[in-house]
């Protein structure tokens, strides 16, 4: 009889053993968000520790629009970052949450899910490590502490809640804060198939020559002249991670074109305020930059010459960068300010408005 229990406490040991190294699937694990861009853009670059998901896509959202995230509650990042001007905030240098002139002109944010550096000197590599130095950084967004961040969060109505159901491995803390927004950043994407065509010619440019009309030679010149451009403005989404400089021993990002023209005014100081401007400028100063910067790729340059942009290209430069543009990027309701949308419920999942 001894021997029957033995055999049989052996026998459901070996059973609870077997079954200990499968988990169960757990029903409240985040559901895959299904990001949508056009098939040109190639796959984009989400990290492996932060997939997206429709609730982490929707807590970000949330953040992004909140206040909750600045010292003194007066600021959000859509303060700097508005979705009617592409995510810029149409000034030369953008402003503090304690009304301080900062030193950089505020960045577009669309097509992030392709980016490789960030900030204007490309000293992030993540978008995750993006994000938290708005937080941190005293002029920006006040210098909130992660310790009083979390006590924020942790005290507040809903977001305990929707972190849980985000980051259910996880606590509240900076770290998930940064992923759930740049899980939302990198939803913001530009839709090749809503532009004209010059922009649907992707790398090479070679269908510029749809530009020319009869009285202009726009099409030759914007084709030479722009191919110029995408050696810094380099992938079919005319984005740059290349970092040049810019005498003084400055380094800057060659920012994106797309949705340029919601942008101005223009460069990392906000000193320009036309596209017309920009160009002339890399007209006089392309030599000297070519002399700092030799590891650009000129590959597709007719040579090494400074760029001459024609005064046809001068006087139709608005018209030019207008093919690299998305309206809907401005206009989709999946961007947008939830706080202000009739009806908002903060136990949505994002569902209910898919990113077109």
């Amino acid at each position: 009889m001894k021997r029957n229990i033995i055999i049989t406490f052996l026998l459901l040991a070996s059973i609870i053993c077997f079954f200990s190294n499968f988990t169960l699937p757990d029903n409240n694990e985040p559901h895959p968000y299904k990001l949508n861009y056009p098939d040109a853009f190639g796959a984009p670059a989400i990290p492996a520790d932060n997939l997206l998901t429709n609730e982490g896509v929707w807590l970000g959202r949330l953040l992004f629009y909140d206040s909750l995230l600045s010292i003194n509650h007066k600021i959000a990042c859509a303060g700097c970052h508005k979705q009617e001007l592409s995510f810029t905030d149409g000034r030369p240098l953008a402003i503090g949450v304690f009304g301080d002139t900062l030193t950089r002109n505020s960045m577009a944010l669309v097509d992030l899910a392709w980016g490789k550096v960030f900030f204007w000197n490309g000293r992030a590599k993540t978008l995750e490590g993006l994000v938290k130095e708005p937080i941190a950084n005293f002029k920006e967004m006040g210098g909130l502490s992660e310790k009083q961040l979390v006590k924020r969060l942790q005290e507040h109505a809903y977001y305990p809640t929707l972190f849980k159901k985000a980051f259910p491995h996880d606590s509240i803390s900076l770290n998930t804060v940064s992923k759930a927004i740049a899980q939302f950043l990198r939803t913001i994407v530009t839709q090749l198939n809503n532009t004209p065509e010059p922009y649907k010619a992707g790398p090479g440019m070679s269908k510029y020559e749809v530009l020319e009309t009869e009285d202009s030679p726009m099409g030759s010149a914007a084709r030479v002249s722009l191919m110029e451009c995408k050696s810094c403005h380099t992938s079919v989404l005319f984005g740059g991670e290349i970092v040049t400089t810019y005498g003084n021993d400055s380094v800057f990002k060659a920012t994106s074109l797309m949705n340029i023209r919601y942008t101005a005014p223009y460069m990392h100081d906000g000193r320009f305020k036309t596209m017309r401007e920009v160009l002339q400028f890399y007209n006089d100063s392309m030599q000297s930059i070519l002399a700092q910067n030799s590891r650009l790729d000129l590959s597709q340059s007719q040579s090494v010459r400074p760029i001459q942009f024609t005064k046809y290209d001068l006087d139709h430069a608005d018209e030019i960068f207008a093919s690299f543009s998305d309206s809907t990027v401005i206009t989709n309701p999946a961007f947008s300010d939830p706080f202000r949308q009739k009806g908002f419920k903060w136990l949505a999942t994002g569902n209910e408005v898919p990113a077109k």
